[in-house]
């Protein structure tokens, strides 16, 4: 099972893959059909899917951020290019909060915490 984050403050998930094989797993996962797949990229792209479903009479929106990256054989290529779609994941946050700036530590926080499971996810498939 692929692991799914929730991200802080908002109903933001987030998930990382390497693989076309992990990919499809996490579609499966996540019953996403297999026709929003993206196209694998050259190196890390981060692909955001919105679901809108109504539960109790309210309208509900799921935000699902998959970070797909194609690792190197250098940590000092890959490493930035993770804090890259973190950026990405905390600004998906800003837009689902209506939030044009967060302050600079709550910013920093955001992303920290990001990074730290997207890497924790990479580390994991290194062995």
């Amino acid at each position: 099972m692929i692991k799914v984050y929730d991200a802080p403050l908002a109903n933001v998930k987030y998930a990382y893959v390497e693989s076309l094989k992990q990919c499809k797993k996490l579609f499966k996962q996540l019953d996403i059909p297999l026709d929003k797949l993206p196209d694998a990229p050259c190196a890390a792209h981060t692909q955001t899917l919105v679901n809108k479903r109504v539960e109790d009479g309210r309208t509900i929106t799921d935000v699902m951020c998959i970070v797909w990256m194609v690792p190197t054989c250098y940590i000092g290529m890959d490493i930035p290019l993770l804090v890259h779609e973190a950026v990405h994941i905390k600004q998906e946050i800003a837009i689902w909060m209506q939030e044009n700036a967060f302050s600079p530590e709550t910013e920093a926080y955001i992303v920290q915490g990001i990074v730290e499971n997207l890497l924790r996810e990479y580390n994991t498939l290194r062995g």
